[in-house]
């Protein structure tokens, strides 16, 4: 019949329509039978929009506490990449922790200053990252915990970032995210030694 997909069709339309940003597309998708995966899940979080991540996560009832697509995960998603406040909330309401630690033993946090440390340059992550760990806080991640390697959260933004993207030799971690680094040391979680040079 003329107008009626293939479900591989169908299936086939879900990725573009989540990567696109359009939920009509994929509500459509889902609607038509689309099965959605845990990768699916991952970028339907990746995209910012609670509403897609709701649609994907009905129809695939995923437990986000567990899946994992290379090392993000959706918790890490909502916190990092993401980037929007909205989508932790969203996260919350599916019953996700956030003083959750992934296999490394990174907490959110880490998963923050992982994605905030490869942002050196771009307007506005450095408020982000600093309004984002404000926000961690609050739903009690412990911001000072170290990982499997001993590393806490501001010890993970110092050996993510890359000082040779801006050009200049002598930057310290706190030229590069003044805010993150102030809201660090005033709740006592910050470097030990004060400034240090970003690692190459």
């Amino acid at each position: 019949m003329m107008g009626m997909s293939t479900f591989e069709e169908v299936q086939e339309s879900l990725m573009p329509a989540i990567l696109g940003g359009d939920l009509r597309g994929v509500q459509r998708a889902l609607g038509a039978g689309a099965i959605p995966s845990e990768y699916h899940m991952i970028r339907a979080v990746e995209s910012g929009i609670p509403a897609m991540a709701d649609a994907v996560q009905k129809a695939g009832l995923f437990d986000l506490a567990t899946i994992r697509d290379e090392s993000n995960s959706p918790v890490a998603l909502a916190v990092g990449t993401s980037g929007e406040p909205v989508m932790v909330d969203w996260a919350i309401d599916q019953g996700v922790l956030m003083d959750v630690e992934d296999e490394r033993g990174n907490t959110p946090a880490h998963d923050l200053m992982i994605d905030i440390g490869s942002s050196v340059g771009i307007e506005g992550a450095d408020a982000r990252g600093a309004d984002m760990l404000l926000r961690l806080r609050e739903l009690g991640v412990d911001l000072n915990q170290p990982n499997a390697d001993g590393e806490r959260p501001i010890e993970t933004l110092q050996s993510v970032a890359r000082m040779d993207i801006t050009g200049d030799p002598e930057a310290t971690l706190a030229d590069l995210f003044p805010d993150i680094v102030a809201y660090m040391d005033s709740i006592g979680a910050g470097l030990d030694d004060g400034p240090v040079e970003v690692a190459e």
